[in-house]
């Protein structure tokens, strides 16, 4: 089980990380482990916005950046299977890749398995 050391330390980096006073923090009541759960939470959605902030610079989003990652380096998918990598709906990968295409980050070829999905590479 952790310690309050290692707690206090995730609580450190949480408020580097949103600038944010310690408000909203659970009970001090609360078993440690809700306690770690809840800082990795907030964690975790201070992180996304501080990268989403520094892609927007680069004119792209999170979802941008996830799928030409699974592209990176030279692999060629289609939309379902970087859905099933994803975890997410292929609707919301084909919108993702939509916009990558619009930006030419990304360009399509055949598929000789599925005429119908083509495989997605950067570019």
């Amino acid at each position: 089980m952790l310690n309050q050391t290692i707690l206090d330390v995730i609580q450190k980096y949480i408020l580097l990380a949103t600038g944010a006073p310690g408000s909203n923090e659970p009970d001090k009541s609360d078993n440690a482990q809700y306690q770690i759960i809840w800082l990795i939470r907030r964690l975790f959605r201070a992180l996304a916005q501080k990268s989403g902030e520094n892609l927007s610079a680069f004119g792209i989003s999170v979802a941008d950046r996830a799928v030409m990652e699974f592209l990176y380096p030279e692999k060629k998918m289609s939309v379902p299977e970087i859905a099933e990598r994803y975890k997410v709906s292929r609707q919301h990968v084909q919108s993702t890749v939509n916009s990558l295409l619009a930006q030419e980050l990304v360009e399509t070829q055949e598929n000789p398995r599925h005429k119908r999905s083509l495989h997605i590479k950067l570019n």
